[in-house]
Parts: C-alpha cells; sequence; structure tokens
C-alpha cells in the first residue's frame, strides 16, 4: 500500500493523481483535491473507485552517476582551501593572529593545534573563541548581541561582534581559509554555530 494526493477530479469517486499507475483506491466516500487517499496494490476493475496516472520511469544508471557527478562538483566547489599558517611571531612562543584592526596573542602549539584540526572558517572560529573566551563570557553573549528569551526570563546578551577579540579571530580565520564567509550562507552557518556555543556555555554553568 502507498499514499497518493489526489490532483483532480474526474467523477464523484474518482481522482487524477500524476506519476502512478492506474490502481484501485482504499477510500470510503467522495474524493476531494488535495485528499490523501491509499492506493492498492492490484489493477483496477470498472466496478473500482480508481484514480489515473502515468507509471513514473524509472532513471537509468546513466541518469544516476551524471547526477553524482554534478553533486560532487558542486560540493567540491564549496569546499574552502586551507593556507598554511600566518602568524606573527612574538616572544616566549606565542604568536599575533587577525588583523591590522585587530588582533589577539595566542599560544603557538595552541593556535597550531586549532589550525590543525579545523576543516574551514567556521570551524576554526569555534576553536579560537574557546582560547580568547572564558565559558562565562560565551555564556552571557552571542553573535549579534541584544535581548533574548530562554524559556523563562528575557535576558540581554553582550554581541560577540563587537570584541575585538573576536574581530581578530574572524580575520585570521578568512586569512587561512581565503574567500571563506563571502555569501550569505556561510555567515549563517557561522552565526548559529556561535550562538549554539554560547547557548552550550551557558547550559554548562546551571
Amino acid at each position: 500500500m502507498f499514499i497518493v494526493k489526489v490532483e483532480r477530479l474526474t467523477g464523484k469517486f474518482c481522482g487524477m493523481v500524476e506519476d502512478l499507475p492506474r490502481y484501485c483506491i482504499k477510500h470510503q466516500g467522495e474524493l476531494s483535491v488535495g485528499m490523501e487517499v491509499e492506493i492498492g496494490q492490484r489493477r483496477c476493475s470498472s466496478k473500482d473507485r480508481v484514480v489515473e496516472i502515468k507509471k513514473p520511469a524509472l532513471k537509468t544508471r546513466t541518469t544516476v552517476n551524471a547526477e553524482l557527478r554534478a553533486t560532487l562538483r558542486e560540493l567540491k566547489g564549496q569546499r574552502q582551501e586551507k593556507a598554511s599558517p600566518k602568524y606573527t611571531t612574538l616572544a616566549d612562543d606565542q604568536v599575533l593572529i587577525g588583523s591590522s584592526d585587530a588582533s589577539v596573542t595566542i599560544g603557538r602549539e595552541v593556535y597550531l593545534r586549532a589550525w590543525e584540526s579545523s576543516s574551514d572558517a567556521k570551524d576554526l572560529v569555534l576553536r579560537l573563541v574557546s582560547t580568547q573566551f572564558t565559558r562565562e563570557e560565551l555564556a552571557a553573549s552571542n553573535f549579534n548581541g541584544g535581548d533574548v528569551f530562554n524559556g523563562k526570563e528575557r535576558t540581554t546578551k553582550r554581541g560577540l561582534r563587537e570584541d575585538s577579540r573576536f574581530q581578530a579571530i574572524l580575520a585570521q580565520a578568512v586569512i587561512q581559509f581565503p574567500g571563506s564567509l563571502t555569501n550569505d550562507q556561510q555567515r549563517k552557518q557561522l552565526r548559529d554555530a556561535v550562538n549554539n556555543k554560547c547557548r552550550k556555555s551557558a547550559c554548562l554553568l546551571r
């Protein structure tokens, strides 16, 4: 048995559904457009209430392979290229990361571990955020800041994007993954991931 939706009526007890064979329906009463009905697995007789349709053409192996290749090309185009570690070396095994507008100091080994573990700009941002912000700071923040409702009360969050440390981290992520964070989808994924990290920090403090 399977369910189909009636697309147009052909009679009081009959309907038209595209891309299915002609089978009898398992429905008592009148049909209406948009109604979901159950279809039997036997051919209809002249006495059955039926839906009329065409059987869909099966995809050939060539078609399936072509679709898979197109999907792989699309995914490859979305993959972010990773540059070698870039930073300014300081004393005591510290490095400076970020841009001329915003920069932070971090241990060289700490930074290299974060870089090695990151497959895209979002990953690097999340790993570096943990090195520059305490759990308490993250719990009191989110990406944009502002009033939020946590299910019990309304609170005001600090906006990480206004913090120079976070600005430096964003700048470094773009340096290590050139061309990243340039479209709305990537920026939304980053924003959602950062907000989720802040929510998890708040939960851990409860």
